[in-house]
């Protein structure tokens, strides 16, 4: 009986938010089913995280998005939904790491390891190329901005 007082004296203070609710509910729900994440969710705010050495590098942030919590949700929804679904249906191939659950990037230096001990005791030539992608990717951004 006091509950149903409480409500009614804060129905003007809480109509307003239920209203967002409900949209949001309905935007979240049309998400979802169609696999499209809203254009106007999409909006963040960039702060620059300091990683490390000369503060006046550009190379040593690390961008971080701010979002509100409704995207924050519904990108988490949706990711939990397609990892689930590329699990269920074996989409991924088995050397896929660095983003699936229980397994890390420690899984591919393993691999790497154990594949080039394995092809030198089969006196098989090893060769390997590595790029590091953080700097070819800045190099890019900053040619095109």
């Amino acid at each position: 009986m006091k509950t149903c007082k409480i409500l009614k004296a804060s129905a003007f203070l809480i109509s307003y938010p239920l209203s967002y609710i409900l949209f949001y509910s309905v935007l979240y729900n049309h998400s979802l089913y169609r696999g499209i994440f809203p254009d106007h969710l999409k909006i963040a705010i960039v702060e620059p995280l300091y990683k490390e050495a000369d503060k006046a590098c550009m190379t040593n942030y690390r961008p971080i998005l701010l979002l509100t919590l409704f995207p924050e949700v519904l990108k988490n929804s949706m990711h939990r939904s397609l990892s689930q679904q590329l699990h269920t249906n074996n989409i991924l191939v088995t050397e896929k790491y660095g983003f699936r659950k229980g397994i890390s990037t420690e899984n591919t230096a393993f691999w790497l390891t154990n594949s080039v001990f394995k092809s030198i005791s089969y006196k098989i030539h090893v060769g390997g190329i590595f790029i590091e992608l953080v700097k070819v990717l800045l190099v890019w951004i900053m040619k095109f901005c």
